[in-house]
């Protein structure tokens, strides 16, 4: 995520074109359609960016690997496992992948009974 940052960063500082006005480009109302994609906010924002060559989004902007990762054997809420004789918490996000927490050994891995959430020490 930094190394995107400062690639977006690099690639704005390279572009030759520069802010035209006062006005966010490509901000037209209605303001909320700013959130999705759209070819006309798109194009309204175009004369005052670089949409190609030097200066222009980084490859990584786009994500053209990115792929979610595949959840659906952890549960919402986290699990606990057992690797090697120590507790383990699992936890899974879509975008970050899995994720494992080793507890400390006097507080194991549980569920709580009342929400199911798992954690060290429950």
């Amino acid at each position: 995520m930094r190394q995107r940052r400062v690639d977006i960063m690099f690639q704005g500082a390279l572009c030759p074109t520069k802010f035209r006005g006062t006005a966010i480009p490509g901000l037209i109302p209605p303001y909320e359609q700013v959130l999705t994609f759209s070819p006309e906010v798109e194009a309204a924002a175009a004369p005052d960016a670089c949409t190609e060559g030097p200066g222009s989004r980084p490859r990584c902007w786009f994500a053209p690997n990115a792929t979610a990762v595949d959840c659906s054997g952890i549960p919402e809420l986290g699990m606990c496992d057992v690797i090697d004789g120590q507790s383990i918490l699992v936890q899974c996000d879509p975008e970050k992948g899995v994720q494992r927490f080793v507890c400390p050994p006097t507080v194991p891995c549980g569920v709580d009974d009342e929400d199911g959430f798992a954690g060290c020490g429950l």
